[in-house]
């Protein structure tokens, strides 16, 4: 980028009025005019036609509010007074849009949120009023060549300086605050102060959300159940694209509550209808009018949708729905005590409710299977682990999985994650390092990989501590399968309690690097090997359960095998 107004640093806060310009070419600073008007806090400003704009603001006593408005030259390098705002603001916010500043929100003279809405037409050094401001505070403004933009929460507003109209667009998949806005390739980026990086584009009025890793704590916090279609997991008002790793808003998810998904087709509470989302279409359409004021549990088979609540008559029961005739037919009643907060999934053609929360509000670790073909429920094995409620659920790899929650309604938080495996009526856990959380926690599978993170550390007197992460899980099978055809290295004893052998026949390699991860990808030891050792000594002192070993040869992976550490 070329020297310019975008690089020229004013510092009037505080007792300061110097100015100073950044050269990028040589990365040097320079000194430059000092702004000639008082010291200030809490200003506006903008650039219009290479020229910078400043004012506004209030006094370092926080007693004088400023309406001033002060424009510099940098090709003269020179200061002037220009036409004052109408009144004084402190805290606003601004964008450009042709030859025009507009100035927004922020607070008055009285402290109190102004919703007024100014315009500095440079050719003519006068301000109009235009249109208010259609929500309260404004976190973040920005503009394209045509619209202006402004955020309070996450409602996103357009500002449209020819009808002097504000419309509602797409909202923003997380709060804003004291954000840096910049329009590169047609898109309209935002870096907020906690660190989240968003990009909105006007054309399509969708929000992406931009980040390095997977382990990034800057996600936006994400809660509630989910479906699956295609590569894209759905939320309220929010979409993930599993093979892009990126998170969407998307106005068109405007739920109450995700249900199920059946053959490609989502179904949701919206309001207080029952409707189906066809994503290939980006669609939605009213369903027969669903007959609970509840859905406390619900799953689909491959064929039927199932719900489980109550009814406006306050009675308990179960209902299924064929998406083909769109017809409701109530089943068999639920014989559990399981009344709300905990855990439904279906395979195949069986449907199952656990944990939650009984008539009396106990905790309860009570698994049910409903056999569609018979109409009928069995109990199997107890959830592992306690009750618990508020937890997340998942169907992964034809398996069942629940996860996390809370132990009672005042408890504490959980910390496991079970695998049901209806074939073996069976449960087994699998080993991880993720903190233990209450609830909110998201769960979901696509292509043999389990999705799981968020959630919430529930602390004293009620507080909960959000978590941001997001994980992926692959058991290894597929990598191993595709890494272990070459025979060159034995590991020995496996299972092991962390001490083990890794012995090679192969002359053709002068070196390896052995790396061990878990499940999740996460390194838990490194070592490098020279070709004259043929056996590998090794100890790690790590959690009981699955690991990988990976052999590495110049930058190439040669070899994967398992390990179990018991």
């Amino acid at each position: 980028m070329a020297k310019g107004l975008l690089q020229w640093v004013m510092m009037i806060l505080g007792s300061y009025t110097d100015s100073w310009e950044y050269d990028p070419l040589t990365m040097l600073w320079s000194t430059k005019a000092a702004f000639p008007g008082p010291v200030r806090q809490e200003g506006f400003s903008f650039v219009i036609n290479n020229k910078f704009y400043t004012g506004g603001g209030i006094d370092n006593n926080l007693n004088l509010h400023y309406s001033d408005l002060w424009e510099y030259d940098p090709s003269r390098d020179s200061w002037s007074a220009k036409t004052s705002l109408p009144v004084g603001l402190l805290g606003s916010k601004t964008f450009v849009i042709g030859n025009s500043g507009y100035v927004l929100g922020g607070f008055d003279s009285l402290f109190q949120v102004s919703t007024a809405s100014y315009r500095y037409d440079q050719l003519t050094d006068t301000w109009t009023t235009i249109s208010l401001f259609p929500g309260t505070n404004v976190d973040a403004a920005m503009s394209d060549s045509l619209f202006g933009y402004a955020i309070t929460d996450t409602t996103l507003y357009c500002f449209d300086p020819i009808t002097n109209l504000w419309t509602m667009k797409a909202p923003v998949p997380s709060g804003v605050y004291d954000a840096i806005s910049g329009n590169v390739d047609s898109l309209i980026y935002l870096l907020s102060s906690d660190g989240g990086v968003l990009s909105y584009n006007p054309t399509s009025d969708i929000w992406t959300e931009n980040y390095i890793s997977l382990g990034s704590t800057e996600r936006p916090y994400i809660s509630g159940r989910s479906v699956v279609i295609s590569d894209t997991a759905y939320f309220k008002l929010i979409k993930y694209n599993i093979n892009n790793d990126n998170w969407i808003v998307d106005s068109l998810l405007d739920v109450s509550q995700w249900l199920y998904s059946i053959d490609s087709i989502g179904y949701a509470l919206k309001g207080g209808s029952y409707e189906k989302f066809d994503p290939a279409n980006r669609t939605w359409a009213a369903c027969n009018t669903i007959p609970l004021i509840s859905a406390d549990y619900s799953f689909s088979t491959t064929r039927f949708g199932y719900v489980l609540g109550l009814t406006a008559n306050f009675t308990w029961e179960f209902w299924q729905y064929d998406p083909l005739n769109d017809v409701w037919t109530i089943k068999s009643n639920f014989p559990g005590r399981n009344q709300g907060n905990g855990n439904s999934f279906g395979i195949g053609d069986k449907g199952y409710i656990a944990a939650g929360l009984d008539s009396n509000g106990y905790t309860i670790d009570d698994f049910w299977e409903y056999n569609e073909s018979s109409d009928a429920w069995i109990q199997r094995q107890s959830v592992p682990g306690g009750s618990r409620m508020t937890g997340c659920e998942t169907t992964w790899n034809n398996k069942g999985v629940i996860a996390f929650g809370l132990s009672d309604p005042v408890g504490l938080d959980m910390c496991d994650i079970n695998v049901y495996d209806e074939i073996t009526n069976s449960w087994s856990t699998i080993v991880h390092s993720l903190s233990c959380r209450s609830g909110n926690v998201i769960a979901f599978s696509h292509g043999g990989k389990l999705f799981i993170g968020q959630g919430q550390e529930r602390m004293s007197m009620g507080i909960r501590i959000p978590f941001y992460d997001f994980w992926s899980y692959d058991d290894g099978t597929s990598a191993v399968a595709d890494l272990q055809s070459n025979g060159g290295f034995q590991v020995y004893p496996n299972p092991t309690s962390g001490s083990f052998t890794i012995e090679t026949t192969r002359s053709d390699i002068a070196k390896v690097e052995i790396i061990i991860t878990d499940l999740f990808g996460r390194k838990v030891f490194q070592e490098s090997q020279n070709s004259n050792s043929k056996k590998q000594n090794i100890l790690i002192n790590v959690s009981s359960g699955m690991y990988l070993i990976n052999v590495i040869s110049a930058g190439v992976k040669i070899e994967t095998q398992k390990i179990i550490i018991e």
